[in-house]
């Protein structure tokens, strides 16, 4: 195991140092964002002939490369890819956007991988979101899309409801729900609670972060229950690390039956070409009731590109 994590970060220091002296990369970056920008700017010009240079699109794409390595799955690397894509229409509306995302299964601590070597074996929703709707404390969203799976259409609504408690400069804490109905009948529901806290009293960059996720689909038998606590360290505007403990239970009509896993990690992030391109490391040890809650060591690497 030792040989494979030290040939991954031997592929991630020759692949840091092969983009740093490539120039190649960066016209194929641009290539990108100038093709969604120009994507954006189309649908937007078909509802509307006038120019308006203070309308500007926050359009971007951001494309994930994950690999992980983990003792109870002797050994074998693990890899997918993750895409999301938003094009942001202004002028026909200033919240309106459009999203293309793969499928996401609302549990987004990376303890596991859909080992997918294809964009095409993914499930992938396209939906019109409106957004920042506000009365108070209350940001409402609504949307309507599809789900592609294996060739069929779903048609869904989508929901999102943020409940902001706190919001200073010490203290941000707030309830999000995001709510997905399908008209196959399909329904998932995600609630969660966040709380950050600034420790200004022993460093200014250094935040406390309480997290909790739960997801409710009817078409499974059981509910995921997600909670963790995270210190992070934020040296500057491209690197940040921080050091964690989560816990996933399963739950039966929102009572709890079992513990998946326990897990504590680290993480490093650091965005190491311009603006757009970083690497994210995560080691974590991990007991798992598939493995009977022996500690196995799980090793993380996350490539990523943003086009905007």
């Amino acid at each position: 195991m030792i040989r494979k994590w030290f040939l991954i970060i031997l592929f991630l220091t020759s692949f840091v140092g092969a983009v740093e002296n490539n120039s190649g990369i960066d016209r194929y970056r641009d290539d990108v964002s100038r093709w969604l920008i120009d994507t954006s700017s189309s649908i937007d010009n078909y509802f509307f002939d006038e120019t308006n240079e203070s309308l500007r699109n926050k359009t971007y794409a951001k494309l994930v490369s994950s690999f992980a390595i983990e003792e109870r799955n002797g050994n074998k690397i693990e890899y997918d890819v993750r895409l999301k894509l938003r094009l942001n229409l202004p002028r026909v509306q200033k919240h309106l956007r459009l999203v293309f995302e793969d499928d996401d299964d609302g549990n987004d601590d990376q303890t596991s991988l859909g080992d997918n070597h294809q964009l095409s074996e993914k499930d992938y929703h396209l939906r019109v979101e409106y957004v920042d709707y506000v009365v108070k404390r209350f940001k409402f969203g609504m949307g309507t899309g599809i789900r592609l799976r294996n060739l069929l259409i779903y048609p869904y609504l989508n929901f999102k409801t943020k409940y902001t408690i706190h919001d200073t400069n010490k203290y941000q804490s707030a309830f999000l729900n995001r709510l997905r109905w399908y008209v196959n009948g399909d329904v998932e529901n995600i609630f969660e609670y966040n709380f950050v806290n600034n420790i200004n009293s022993i460093d200014k960059t250094l935040y406390f972060n309480w997290y909790n996720k739960l997801t409710y689909m009817n078409t499974e038998d059981m509910e995921d229950l997600l909670n963790g606590v995270a210190l992070i360290k934020i040296f500057d505007k491209k690197t940040r690390s921080s050091v964690g403990f989560s816990l996933l239970s399963k739950m039966y009509n929102f009572k709890i039956t079992n513990l998946d896993y326990a897990q504590y990690y680290v993480t490093h992030q650091k965005t190491f070409y311009k603006d757009w391109m970083y690497y994210k490391v995560t080691p974590s040890m991990l007991w798992r009731k598939v493995n009977d809650y022996r500690c196995s060591y799980r090793f993380m690497v996350n490539i990523g590109m943003i086009f905007k």
